[in-house]
């Protein structure tokens, strides 16, 4: 928690509100999340459940914490402590591993560089209807496109595309170098 600025899921407006933000965001997430935690303290690691205090908050103050995302878009707020610090963003290097399909290779050889379209792990409301609009957008802008299908259940065409190629998962530093965008 910081005085700084909200917790990112919550709507608190008010610079008074944002430290207690965090824990109503933790309070909120636990109750979603308690029941697996506990079973799986409790079928494998042989463990007590966890109240929602003790799960939460009973970590020593000199317990280290790193933070995965870059101190030049969200630098380190000053209320928290020595033991705690923004570290930057952590890449894996699946690229050097990475066997693509042949048909995503002959795929992105066919023509130009295409533009990447994906969501990550964001829920998309209307899969289907989304995929229409992307489609649309590739189509009027004569561009082709890969659609990561996600998690969201994204690039599902009715009919496929010759500009269009659904992906299922592939590590980005391999995509990327052969992408416009």
């Amino acid at each position: 928690p910081t005085s700084e600025f909200p917790h990112p899921l919550s709507r608190v407006k008010h610079s008074a509100g944002y430290r207690l933000s965090y824990h109503i965001v933790d309070a909120l997430i636990w109750l979603g999340i308690r029941d697996m935690i506990n079973e799986f303290r409790k079928k494998t690691l042989k463990l007590r459940p966890v109240t929602y205090l003790r799960g939460s908050y009973s970590s020593p103050p000199d317990v280290p914490y790193g933070y995965i995302w870059s101190p030049h878009l969200v630098p380190k707020p000053k209320d928290w402590g020595k033991n705690i610090d923004v570290v930057g963003f952590c890449f894996l290097d699946l690229a050097s591993s990475y066997k693509p399909p042949e048909s995503l290779l002959k795929w992105i050889d066919a023509g130009d560089k295409p533009i990447y379209i994906g969501f990550g792990s964001l829920p998309v409301q209307q899969p289907g209807e989304m995929t229409k609009i992307i489609v649309q957008a590739l189509e009027k802008t004569g561009q082709r496109g890969i659609i990561n299908k996600g998690w969201g259940g994204l690039g599902n065409l009715e009919k496929p595309k010759d500009f269009v190629y659904s992906l299922d998962n592939c590590p980005h530093d391999w995509l990327f170098e052969r992408c416009v965008a």
